[in-house]
């Protein structure tokens, strides 16, 4: 298991008035950033996922598309899931969840 990090850039959601908006954009925030995002590091390399979740149905804002082209451009990973399995399956898929362990009420191959 190698070793990785991962955090929520709570980005999204309703400002209440335009003076916080324009406070938070001047501390950073950005529109598109995905919500989860990981990094890890196997031998000799770094990589990143961001990862976008969406409701299932959900579409991808233009910022968030943007967004994401941006960081596979950079040669990172960006991946949307519309369910917990498929987030499951795209941290697992890059090795970041120990094989026999339980996530969500099932085991991990």
């Amino acid at each position: 298991m190698v070793p990785a990090a991962f955090f929520h850039c709570p980005n999204g959601g309703l400002r209440e008035n335009k003076r916080e908006a324009a406070k938070l954009r001047a501390m950073g925030v950005r529109l598109g950033v995905s919500d989860l995002m990981l990094f890890w590091r196997p031998v000799n390399s770094f990589r990143a996922l961001f990862l976008e979740l969406k409701r299932p149905g959900g579409k991808l804002t233009t910022e968030q598309a943007a967004f994401g082209l941006a960081m596979r451009t950079m040669g990172a990973d960006f991946e949307v899931a519309s369910s917990i399995d498929e987030a499951i399956a795209a941290v697992g898929m890059r090795g970041l969840i120990r094989p026999g362990v339980e996530v969500c009420g099932r085991r991990w191959p």
